[in-house]
């Protein structure tokens, strides 16, 4: 399996951008996808919003950034 930081970013992106798209991924993606020795926050946003997607609630930037800044991850 090929792993990339840059294309963990960029799926991130998509989903933040594009949350609605999250169902067609869902079943094709997991955290354990997020392999990159600097992904412990890729990981954890992955995480963070696909509860939210999950959930169906809304999450905008400031939302996410605020519930990865409460599971005690900095930026």
């Amino acid at each position: 399996m090929v792993y990339s930081y840059e294309l963990e970013q960029h799926l991130l992106a998509g989903l933040i951008k594009y949350p609605e798209s999250y169902p067609l991924i869902a079943a094709f993606i997991t955290k354990d996808d997020f392999f990159s020795q600097n992904t412990a926050v890729n990981k954890t946003i992955f995480c963070v919003l696909r509860q939210s997607l999950e959930a169906s609630e809304i999450l905008d930037e400031v939302l996410l950034s605020q519930r990865v800044k409460s599971l005690g991850m900095s930026f």
